[in-house]
């Protein structure tokens, strides 16, 4: 249509003044280009000629339908067909009001009427398949929309709805094809160019998917759907700020645009700025109240600000609204693990996979629940289950992996560390664990590869350092592992693990200031770890402090009361102060609680010789060299020690030998 088309009509109304024919013909031509107030002056000036024009009452219904004045265009169409009972095309456009109201049943009675009058008209045809497609009728749909192109090649609008039905089912070649063919018959159609870029955004083929959306833009600048769908893709790629401009010009086109409103909360949640993120959920809530999804996405953003009770307040609103959607109980896990409610994070994780026992995230994440809390027998099944449905599940891979490095099944664990690196080799955690994996199955030299590449993935990850320090130290480079805890250090400082093994190898190197310094460093940020109280009980051993090192181990003994080796530091502390009687104790603590232990039957010994116990003495030598053949020697060097010496302070002298 053109200026001289609309000229043409014009010129025929003067040639035929009174007839209300052409004024019909003038207002359908306004219709399609939407300029819907000349239309209605010209149907109306049809119907001055001619009160019982049923032509020009169907163009006024059309357009009140258009303009989404649904009583009223019902109320044209039904007078149209008072005067014209056998009009198909009237019929048809009843139905279709009715199927825009939802009122299905009335749609399909109409539509049927139509065909009965018109057996061959290919819209009505087109419109039952549109409600078939509704039903979920896949096989009535594909039908349906088949014959209206049957009976109109050239209807690019049922190759279009054909193609959607595909895009549905699953079926993404057709739903291609329909598409393809839809724009041959009408390369003009942005709506058709909007949803192949929906296609091939969805089938992750991004570069066609932006270049049809940017088509459609071109053909329709305010489509307001693809600026929104444009947008969408950009997320997805990681283009963050052209997601933005898109989506504020879809609001520019329509500022109460509802999915506009949800793909920029999308981009705040993406950019980490979840109290932006927060007030488009918001918005689009007021706008409509009842979307379970809007307010799970709320629950997310109340969820990533440590908002928890908000949040699960939010997730079972969304469960309220769709009881048989899985996602906002799989949501209240994440949340009940947040706060250590392990119970309720199972319950929910369980109540999620009652409703999909295919949901992968539920699968791996309960069986890492289980795994979290020692019950890797629990969680083993839940791991194959989400690796028979998905072989390649990084995720799934890498809960198999902790499980087995734990029962030190070392070789198939890093077989499916391979298999997460397969998938996605910039997986610093998945390099991580492979170092660990390396490291205690005695190959440091892998371990140190893998923890290397970790670090290279992210030189700002600490933890990647501590393992590069401990790897180290296993290959007896002390000067590579304290550069990798300082640096560890330096990105962070109140990292208690760090400070302990970099004070442990200050101790190894007799640098026992630094020792002591790092080691109450580390305490200042885990008063309770307890390797750090252990260590620096050691460090104070070395300097002669005693009185400062039981102190220490009694703090120990506190947190950890059945730990045989601090009973035993705490019986040597005693001891070189000869408090024989009060060592004696400690020893025998330590003796009870690890009879296998073999230092401290070998100390208890010694603490029996010196107070002249010497059946006990000896019983206990025999015990820990039974338990460490090796003791022996030391024994024989105790006495060596003993025979020679002549003055007093033995004991003294005997425990710097025993900590040598």
């Amino acid at each position: 249509m053109n200026f001289q088309e609309e000229e043409s009509l014009k010129q025929i109304i003067r040639q035929n003044p009174g007839d209300p024919d052409p004024h019909c013909d003038l207002g359908d031509y306004y219709v399609e280009l939407n300029r819907y107030e000349e239309a209605e002056a010209h149907y109306n000036q049809a119907l001055g000629y001619d009160a019982d024009c049923a032509e020009a009452l169907l163009g006024l219904g059309i357009v009140r339908h258009r303009q989404q004045r649904y009583p009223e265009a019902e109320k044209y169409y039904r007078a149209s067909l008072k005067l014209d009972t056998e009009n198909s095309r009237t019929l048809n456009n009843l139905g279709s009001l009715y199927h825009d109201q939802e009122r299905w049943e009335e749609a399909e009675r109409e539509y049927l009427k139509a065909l009965e009058i018109d057996p061959d008209y290919a819209l009505p045809h087109n419109n039952l398949g549109l409600l078939h497609a509704r039903r979920q009728d896949f096989e009535g749909a594909r039908a349906a929309f088949e014959t209206a192109m049957r009976l109109d090649p050239e209807y690019d609008q049922a190759h279009y709805n054909l193609g959607n039905l595909y895009f549905d089912h699953q079926k993404y070649a057709l739903a291609e094809k329909a598409y393809k063919e839809s724009l041959r018959l009408n390369p003009d159609s942005a709506f058709t160019h909007h949803e192949l870029g929906n296609l091939y955004h969805h089938l992750g083929r991004y570069e066609e998917a932006e270049q049809e959306f940017q088509e459609s833009l071109f053909l329709d600048p305010k489509l307001e759907a693809a600026h929104v769908s444009l947008g969408n893709l950009y997320v997805d790629t990681d283009r963050l700020n052209d997601a933005e401009d898109a989506i504020n010009k879809a609001l520019s086109i329509d500022s109460n645009s509802v999915d506009a409103r949800h793909s920029l909360a999308l981009i705040h949640f993406q950019s980490g700025l979840f109290e932006q993120a927060e007030k488009e959920w918001r918005a689009c809530l007021r706008r409509e109240p009842d979307n379970a999804s809007f307010y799970n996405n709320l629950g997310n953003s109340l969820s990533s600000m440590e908002r928890y009770e908000e949040a699960i307040e939010t997730y079972q609103k969304a469960f309220a609204l769709e009881p048989d959607n899985p996602l906002p109980l799989f949501n209240l896990g994440l949340v009940y693990e947040d706060l250590d409610r392990f119970q309720e994070a199972e319950d929910n994780y369980l109540h999620a996979l009652r409703l999909n026992p295919q949901h992968l995230s539920a699968l791996v994440n309960i069986a890492n629940l289980y795994s979290n809390l020692g019950r890797s027998e629990e969680a083993i099944p839940y791991l194959r289950q989400a690796l028979e449905l998905d072989s390649k599940h990084a995720k799934a891979h890498f809960g198999m992996a902790c499980i087995l490095e734990d029962e030190r099944k070392f070789l198939q664990a890093e077989q499916h560390l391979c298999n997460v690196l397969d998938q996605e080799p910039d997986n610093q955690f998945a390099w991580r664990k492979l170092g660990s994996v390396h490291l205690e199955s005695g190959n440091p030299e892998a371990a140190l590869r893998a923890f290397l590449k970790a670090s290279e993935l992210d030189p700002h990850e600490p933890v990647h350092y501590f393992y590069l320090g401990v790897t180290h130290q296993d290959l007896d480079d002390p000067r590579s592992a304290e550069t990798a805890y300082l640096k560890a250090l330096h990105l962070q400082p109140d990292n208690a693990s760090v400070c302990n093994n970099l004070g442990l190898l200050y101790s190894h190197e007799e640098r026992y200031a630094e020792a002591e310094r790092l080691l109450r460093e580390a305490l200042l940020h885990a008063p309770e770890d307890i390797n750090a109280l252990y260590n620096l009980g050691l460090v104070l051993d070395r300097i002669g402090r005693f009185d400062e090192a039981e102190t220490v181990y009694r703090r120990a003994l506190e947190v950890s009361p059945d730990d045989a080796q601090i009973w035993n530091n705490l019986g040597l502390a005693r001891f070189a102060r000869n408090r024989l009687q009060e060592a004696e104790e400690a020893l025998k603590e330590a003796v009870q609680r690890d009879p296998t232990y073999p230092l401290a039957h070998f100390n208890l010994g010694l603490v029996y010789e010196a107070r002249m116990k010497n059946q006990e003495a000896e019983n206990e030598f025999q015990e820990a060299t039974r338990l460490d053949p090796t003791l022996a020697e030391t024994r024989t060097l105790v006495q060596q020690a003993r025979k020679q010496q002549k003055s007093g302070g033995f004991i003294e002298r005997l425990f710097q030998f025993l900590k040598r």
